[in-house]
């Protein structure tokens, strides 16, 4: 059986949608994993770190250079908007990796008005080996 990989996480619900879309095109069978968890409720994409577009591993390669070349075609705005800055895990190499929220802001803000505030640290988690590390920016 094939293995799936992501090779990018979303969390705005249409552009995966049209990410997804354009594999197709390209002949590249991609999934979307945990889109009926969010369609049911949007906060709970913040609970699952996003929207994770998956593919076969062995197209994963061709996948990734297929969504940076429309990234590139539609300009910087697209990539500012983007996950590619988001680093590597340092344990193991994988590029899927999620930001670690504080969890101590959500609670707060759940009590003050009754809405969990997500912020995010400088804090990374890996999905594959569950490896966290902190990123320091220059």
């Amino acid at each position: 059986m094939a293995k799936l990989v992501t090779i990018k996480t979303f969390l705005d619900q249409p552009e995966a949608y049209v990410a997804r879309s354009l594999l197709e095109q390209h002949g590249i069978t991609a999934f979307l994993f945990d889109q009926n968890f969010v369609a049911v409720s949007w906060l709970s994409m913040f609970a699952v770190s996003g929207l994770r577009l998956m593919v076969v591993e062995e197209e994963a390669a061709q996948a990734r250079a297929i969504l940076a070349e429309a990234v590139a075609a539609v300009g910087t705005k697209a990539a500012a908007l983007t996950d590619a800055a988001a680093p590597g895990c340092p344990a193991c190499g994988s590029v899927d990796t999620t930001r670690v929220y504080s969890l101590i802001a959500a609670i707060a803000g759940f009590f003050v008005a009754a809405v969990p505030l997500l912020l995010h640290t400088a804090k990374w988690r890996c999905r594959q080996c569950g490896n966290r590390w902190r990123v320091v920016r220059d």
